[in-house]
């Protein structure tokens, strides 16, 4: 009791000697205060009961979207899976989430009689760790709100918390019209940050304002205290560059919000277009899967294994044209077809006046190859694509022949989920189809038919029906750019924001034929993001005003700490200079004796030490190097440079063993590190990861000297080492010429492919009888040369002959090896080197002419 009197006697003293100006002044603090901290909970607490409101509603609108015919066929277990409704509705789910960055899920839930609350349908992707099968129980779901499957009374309810994270959920029920029964409840997660951080967007201006006035009220009150000299000379000197540096930090804040907001954009318009480039995935494989069920069952039909043995089309079009009809009716299918085992059509149920042709598209080519069913989409010749199915028919382990089913996909372009906000169209290589038969196609679809809109392209499908000038031009695909990957583009086109992104397109064999726009509308995304970033600026200059504020008063009190911190940055600034000035690579710094004392965070990255646990050690231990072509230990750089006292600079050959074993070739120096009196007292290591740039070099000069195919050396080397060699010591010099038989004939019978095979065994061959100090390199397509130093005409053909018996046991593709051989020999400097060598390709091809004779 006696303290708290005592304070209050201070407190009335310290009232009595501040001015009257003063006084007020404290007043009105105490007032906005108390007032804008009950204003701004007030606030707070209307906003988020607004929110809440205004989330039913738009739960509301996905209500009024979803089928309840769709959800009575659902049964709740995991034969949903194959229902086309349940695929319908997750599609459906998944664009609602992709559509709305603030929806962490969104679901449908069912009620057992049990009292258990399951999932229906989840807007999660399968391999997603969040993702529910149907019929799984939602065990977090609160017992608390189970009432809504009986009263049907929507809800936006939270906190809720479990292992994931803390969650606002909205429930809207789905009510049967007919018996007023609830049917499903829908149900959105949305993570609590991003719900507060709506709820503070929207509070930000008021409440800002109030804060910037208590904010101006504390600086003039701290301004009009007394201020003693020295501190107004330090005021005077750093507060215009305080409030400078404070500006700077403000203006680069917006800016990383400004890129951080732009990231978030783009990854949802990255999953906006994955969805869709999905979507389209999901139905062709679901159409596919159809047609390859059906074509399977026609394979497997004894009408069709007996027709297709004896070739018997009148017996196939009687048979199958019901068929046919039926499914082009139901499935939309467009081609059926039966071919002979060597592809040739006999029989097009669709067209049966023709036949005969024989199939060479890649999905029969495929399921020729593999003996199993094969299915893809393949251009057509009306510019059109048309998804394949084609299955090899079997009358016991003997092909009989081949089933194909196909439909053109318009209808798949039209089935997917686009909604006003993203639109798709196809652009397909004028390259890839005629203009003839495209404009044709075109008028039998009804669509636009404009083939000299675009240089190298045209537009087959636009879901907007006309694809506008802006778009079209960004998938014009020129023939000469070497185009790969996805591109995207943000354009304006009237009076709205679009984000283009161009996916490449590519048929069953994986050839690019065109491209996938998908458009999205991001216009009320960039009025959001505006209005964030004035947000935003709004606080930041809030956040300026407080901090020169503070800034204000800590510059009153700097003077004694700035004298009393003087003498201790004097004696440690050279040693932090050198330290800091290579923080950009790995730095580790070590004492007279070789210990740590210190190392960034790029260091502890490449040696896999942690500051902590490197302190102390000696430098040996945590820098571990071995010379990256023998593996031998290299002396460290630490102790030479404080033993030296000079800068050290090891060679390129240098790797870096990591704790963990893993290795890294890097480039380091070290310096040593000096006292104001000279004296070295440690060193600092500067070291970076080269590993990649090592690898591009030995590539280089690896390239530069040796075959590509053969791993044999290449002409450049061996003219090189031909100049090198050619020196009295190594008389007699031989040269050894030699070409492969019958290469043009393998390359033209079985294909390049095995002709570089019949070249490598060739080399291989050639290595393996020569000597280690011998050259065997390749000089020419199917020519090999061998340099033989100190050798003669008598070991050459010693050397031929071993050549030759080691040929005789190989053959490639039932092809023997065979090579021709010639060569010479320099005994003196009068025997010139381009000489040596034209004789010695002349005695090569003597030779060859007349193996060729006796091969005949």
């Amino acid at each position: 009791m006696k303290k708290m009197s005592n304070m209050k006697v201070k407190l009335k003293r310290k009232l009595k000697s501040l001015s009257r100006g003063r006084r007020i002044l404290l007043g009105l603090l105490l007032i906005v205060l108390v007032v804008g901290a009950v204003g701004s909970w007030g606030l707070v607490t209307r906003v988020d009961s607004k929110m809440r409101e205004e989330q039913i509603s738009q739960t509301y609108q996905i209500v009024d979207s979803i089928n309840l015919e769709s959800i009575k066929t659902l049964t709740g277990t995991k034969t949903d899976l194959e229902s086309p409704n349940y695929l319908q509705l997750k599609h459906q789910l998944v664009f609602i989430q992709a559509d709305n960055v603030k929806y962490r899920s969104v679901y449908l839930m069912g009620y057992n009689e049990d009292g258990t609350v399951f999932f229906y349908v989840d807007s999660e992707s399968v391999d997603s760790k969040n993702y529910s099968f149907p019929g799984q129980v939602n065990e977090k779901f609160p017992n608390s709100l189970h009432h809504i499957f009986e009263d049907g009374v929507p809800l936006t309810e939270g906190l809720y918390s479990d292992k994931e994270g803390t969650w606002v959920t909205s429930l809207v029920p789905l009510i049967d019209t007919q018996s007023g029964t609830v049917l499903a409840v829908v149900g959105i997660d949305i993570e609590v940050n991003k719900w507060n951080m709506n709820v503070f967007a929207k509070v930000i201006l008021p409440m800002g304002l109030i804060f910037l006035l208590v904010i101006c009220l504390l600086v003039v009150w701290f301004a009009t205290g007394q201020v003693s000299n020295s501190s107004k000379s330090i005021l005077l000197h750093l507060l215009p560059f305080m409030a400078i540096l404070l500006i700077i930090l403000m203006v680069s804040g917006i800016a990383i919000i400004w890129k951080l907001q732009s990231m978030n954009i783009s990854e949802r318009i990255d999953m906006v277009s994955d969805n869709v480039t999905n979507d389209l995935n999901l139905t062709l494989k679901q159409q596919a899967n159809g047609l390859s069920a059906a074509a399977q069952s026609i394979a497997l039909d004894p009408r069709v294994l007996k027709a297709l043995t004896i070739n018997d089309k009148e017996h196939l079009l009687t048979d199958w044209q019901e068929l046919f009809e039926t499914l082009h009716q139901e499935q939309s299918l467009t081609h059926f077809y039966f071919f002979d085992v060597n592809r040739v059509c006999l029989l097009r149920i669709h067209k049966p006046e023709k036949y005969g042709d024989k199939i060479e598209r890649y999905t029969a080519l495929k399921a020729e190859n593999t003996g199993k069913s094969a299915w893809g989409i393949e251009l057509g010749p009306l510019g059109t694509f048309t998804l394949r199915v084609v299955q090899p028919v079997f009358d016991g382990q003997m092909l009989v022949g081949y089933v194909e089913l196909g439909k053109e996909i318009e209808d798949v372009w039209q089935s997917l989920n686009v909604n006003k906000e993203i639109q798709i169209a196809v652009i397909i290589k004028k390259d890839m189809i005629q203009r003839e038969t495209w404009e044709l196609g075109m008028h039998m679809l009804g669509r636009e038919v404009d083939w000299d809109r675009l240089s190298h392209s045209v537009i087959i499908y636009a879901s907007q029906g006309y694809l506008p000038d802006a778009f079209a031009q960004l998938g014009n695909n020129d023939p000469m750019d070497d185009y790969h990957g996805i591109t995207d583009y943000e354009i304006t086109d009237l009076g709205r924001d679009w984000r283009v992104i161009i996916s490449p397109l590519f048929d069953a064999s994986d050839k690019e034929v065109g491209h996938l726009l998908k458009m999205v509308d991001i216009t009320d995304i960039n009025v959001a993001f505006d209005r964030n970033i004035m947000q935003e600026g709004i606080v930041s200059v809030l956040i300026l005003s407080m901090l020169l504020g503070m800034t204000f008063m800590i510059l009153k009190h700097t003077d004694l700490n700035i004298r009393t911190h003087q003498e201790k940055l004097r004696n440690s600034e050279e040693h932090l200079s050198a330290t800091l000035r290579s923080i950009g690579d790995g730095v580790i710094a070590c004492d007279v004796e070789g210990k740590v004392v210190n190392l960034n965070i790029v260091a502890e990255k490449l040696t896999g030490w942690m500051l902590e646990d490197a302190l102390g050690k000696n430098i040996g231990d945590v820098f571990h190097i071995v010379n990256s072509q023998t593996h031998e230990m290299v002396d460290n750089p630490v102790f030479r440079a404080i033993r030296e006292g000079t800068s050290i600079i090891l060679s390129e050959h240098v790797v870096l063993i990591a704790m963990d074993r893993t290795e890294c070739q890097i480039a380091n120096s070290c310096a040593p590190i000096r006292d104001i009196a000279g004296l070295v007292t440690g060193a600092v290591l500067v070291f970076r990861d080269v590993t990649e740039e090592y690898k591009k070099s030995e590539e280089i000069k690896y390239l530069s000297f040796y075959d590509y195919l053969t791993g044999l050396f290449n002409r450049r080397f061996f003219e090189t080492e031909l100049t090198r060699l050619d020196t009295e010591r190594n008389w007699p010099l031989t040269i050894l010429m030699g070409d492969v038989n019958g290469l043009k004939i393998v390359n033209d019978t079985f294909g390049h492919t095995v002709g570089d095979k019949l070249l490598v065994k060739v080399a291989e061959i050639i290595k393996k009888s020569c000597r280690a100090d011998d050259i065997v390199a390749r000089i020419g397509g199917d020519e090999f040369v061998v340099l033989l130093p100190k050798t003669d005409g008598f070991e050459a053909e010693k050397l031929i002959g071993r050549i030759g018996k080691l040929c005789k046991k190989e053959e490639i593709e039932g092809v023997a090896v065979s090579i021709s051989f010639g060569y010479a020999t320099k005994t003196s400097e009068a025997d010139k080197t381009k000489k040596i060598l034209a004789e010695a390709d002349e005695m090569m091809y003597k030779n060859k002419r007349r193996e060729k004779h006796y091969r005949k």
